[in-house]
């Protein structure tokens, strides 16, 4: 009985052991379980965070790239709104040119239409150049004879107006000579002396103003008139001054 005892209280430990070997299993393994089912748990709470994070950033992108493409099509359309109104802008300017010009050339052809049929006549600032550029030259008593072409309307008085202006100056200027019908010239204006490459001082200096007044003569070789150093001869104009 002796030897009895103390098996059965081995035994009896053995049990406690074991059972509670198997409440620790039991435990340890229901935390395992807790364990991974609050791992899943954290790890699906993660995700779902993490994923619904990416989609707001997603939709934030389309929404940004969205309303970048919106201004992109709203600065093209301005843009070529901009450019067809430079369009008709430069249409305009363009047809405003022509139309200048146009109005431009009209009145220069109306200007010319109505200074050939004008009568000629020396302008007060012509007159004014012409006694500027003859002021100091030797002149005095200078004869010059100064005739006209009968056949033209405007001759006689514009031949008086020329007349009139180089007495004033101090030359001699013998006029009313009657001609024929004649030669007509470019400029209405002939010069007649014995020899065109060698003129007297006052005739060049004559010529040298009123060519410089805009009243240019065709110097041509011509004999005088008696006592008369040159000859100035108004003559009908062949074609527009």
């Amino acid at each position: 009985m002796s030897y009895l005892v103390p098996v059965n209280w081995l035994s009896s430990i053995w049990q406690t052991v074991v059972i509670w070997l198997w409440v620790a299993a039991a435990f340890g393994g229901a935390l395992v379980v807790a364990t991974s089912l609050l791992s899943s748990i954290f790890s699906y709470k993660i995700s779902s965070a993490t994923e619904a994070q990416a989609k707001v950033e997603r939709d934030e992108n389309v929404r940004l790239t969205s309303e970048a493409d919106a201004r992109a099509r709203n600065g093209e359309a301005r843009a070529a709104i901009a450019n067809a109104e430079a369009a008709r802008a430069n249409e305009r300017a363009a047809a405003l040119e022509l139309q200048i010009e146009h109005e431009q050339t009209e009145r220069l052809r109306l200007g010319a239409a109505v200074e050939k049929i004008s009568p000629r006549m020396l302008l007060p600032l012509q007159a004014d150049a012409i006694r500027a550029s003859l002021g100091q030259s030797a002149i005095r008593g200078v004869p010059v004879a100064l005739e006209y072409d009968a056949s033209c309307a405007d001759c006689s008085s514009y031949s008086a107006q020329i007349g009139d202006l180089l007495n004033s100056l101090g030359f001699r200027a013998i006029g009313g000579i009657v001609i024929g019908p004649g030669m007509r010239s470019r400029r209405g204006l002939a010069l007649g002396v014995p020899d065109p490459q060698s003129l007297p001082q006052a005739i060049k200096a004559l010529t040298v103003a009123f060519a410089g007044a805009g009243v240019a003569m065709d110097v041509v070789q011509q004999a005088p008139h008696p006592g008369m150093t040159a000859n100035i001869t108004v003559l009908p104009v062949a074609a527009p001054r």
